[in-house]
């Protein structure tokens, strides 16, 4: 009888099936991320939250349409959701311009029951690109034996490795870049002793030797020409600087930085004397029409000891690809140095309407600066504004845009302050951006936790990224398995 007792009182105290009883506690509930207020494109992967508020034995968590109708409710033992695939998929699909409510009720250890307040995300009808690719690699400056570059399918949770620092000789990769979002066309930046470019085009894999007489170092920042023959790129002579203050660690600096073209059919590097010069110029860019070169400029001073006067402004230059010469006037379209301001990585839109770039107080690596937030230039109207919505207290890094020109991603320090994570943004038909929200993950807070690496250099695609390793791997063993430009 008195084990019957003692069975009874805990299956009272116990979280039942469903819940009952429920207290409205009319707060927010604590949950990471914060997907509060977000637009999402419908073909996403399942937006999994955990729940941090104290004494949570168990949650469960319904998806309400925008007419407060129970699409879904799905019951969990711990803080974390976990739904399905096709499920979410579906219920993203018949939501498509609508906005749904996330509505979590709480198991307390007593077994009591308490429901939050709803979380409404914006299901837009604006799909996204299905891929993301992007490096891996540890957040300090000091090793990079971990660094690879990987590829994410956004509307699940699969990853793929392209290639990492085992398969290529413990060589640090830094750029990649593919032409219109298509990996069938793209190009892989490798330092190290045999360092170099790896050149994918229409399927077809060929290695480069791009260090010459005239240029400053191999090429870096690269850039495709949208109708695949050419492809800008920065040459630079990088070299880090430490501070001794609180919050800035370490910056990163450019010795000499030119901009120059290259072209794929005759190997050969095309410059131009106005654009070859001791100044500074670096993140090459073209237009989607392929008519223009966008890129940023800063006046010559001496680094490091000059490097926090030391701001770029975007131009912009002709380009003739028939002729494959670069044009003769440079246009300074966005200035900021008034305001105090540096102005790096300008990435056009697909559409041709707009130019997102990053600004920060000074110089041109956004990473390292915690100051360092998205901006967005309209070149219709000739306006430089901030996106507010889409930055954060912290670095925004690097960015890109889909295909269709609704979607961006960014390299942002914004979970911790310290590690770079890809955070995705809608861009609405005025150009503003919405509130970024973090590349689902499936338990969050634990992926969160325990991943020590950054993530950087996003790119979208629209197809998977195949390379041939076996064609990486002999062109970084041997330094006569590279091709030289000239």
């Amino acid at each position: 009888m008195k084990y019957i007792l003692l069975l009874g009182i805990l299956l009272l105290a116990s979280c039942q099936n469903t819940p009952y009883d429920v207290r409205d506690t009319g707060k927010e509930v604590k949950a990471f991320p914060d997907y509060e207020d977000v637009t999402i494109p419908y073909n996403v992967a399942p937006l999994d939250i955990s729940v941090e508020e104290d004494d949570t034995k168990s949650i469960s968590v319904e998806i309400c349409n925008h007419e407060n109708v129970t699409l879904l409710t799905k019951l969990w033992n711990g803080r974390d959701t976990h739904w399905d695939i096709k499920e979410w998929h579906k219920i993203l699909e018949d939501c498509k311009g609508q906005t749904i409510q996330i509505v979590v009720t709480i198991c307390k250890n007593n077994g009591e029951w308490e429901r939050y307040n709803p979380i409404n995300i914006h299901v837009s009808a604006d799909a996204i690109d299905q891929y993301v690719t992007y490096r891996r690699i540890a957040p300090a400056y000091e090793t990079f034996s971990a660094v690879g570059i990987y590829q994410r399918d956004i509307t699940t949770f699969d990853e793929y490795t392209v290639t990492d620092c085992n398969e290529l000789q413990y060589s640090c990769m830094n750029c990649h870049a593919t032409r219109n979002g298509d990996s069938e066309d793209m190009i892989l930046h490798v330092r190290g002793p045999h360092g170099g470019k790896n050149k994918k085009k229409g399927g077809k894999q060929k290695n480069y030797n791009t260090k010459t007489d005239y240029n400053i170092n191999a090429f870096a920042y690269a850039y495709w020409h949208p109708e695949g023959r050419y492809i800008a790129f920065s040459t630079n002579t990088t070299r880090q600087l430490f501070h001794a203050g609180e919050h800035d660690r370490i910056d990163v600096f450019d010795g000499a930085s030119d901009v120059q073209v290259f072209d794929t059919e005759t190997d050969s590097v095309l410059s131009a004397p106005h654009i070859h010069t001791k100044h500074f110029e670096n993140f090459p860019a073209f237009s989607p029409c392929g008519k223009w070169l966008y890129y940023v400029h800063a006046d010559s001073l001496p680094v490091p000891q000059k490097q926090d006067s030391l701001r770029y402004v975007l131009c912009k230059v002709s380009f003739d690809a028939n002729e494959g010469r670069i044009g003769e006037d440079i246009d300074i379209i966005a200035d900021k140095r008034a305001e105090g301001l540096s102005l790096s990585i300008p990435r056009p839109s697909p559409d041709g309407r707009y130019i997102m770039i990053s600004s920060l107080k000074y110089g041109n690596f956004p990473v390292w600066h915690p100051a360092s937030d998205l901006w967005m230039y309209d070149i219709q109207r000739d306006t430089l504004y901030a996106l507010e919505k889409a930055n954060s207290p912290y670095a925004e890094a690097y960015h890109n845009w889909s295909s269709n020109s609704k979607w961006a991603v960014v390299a942002s320090r914004r979970t911790d302050g310290l590690h770079t994570r890809l955070c995705i943004f809608h861009i609405d038909e005025k150009g503003e951006a919405g509130k970024a929200f973090l590349l689902p993950q499936r338990t969050p807070r634990e992926t969160e936790d325990n991943d020590l690496r950054s993530y950087n250099c996003p790119e979208f695609e629209v197809n998977r990224m195949i390379l041939d390793k076996g064609d990486l791997m002999k062109f970084y063993d041997k330094p006569l398995d590279r091709e030289s430009v000239h």
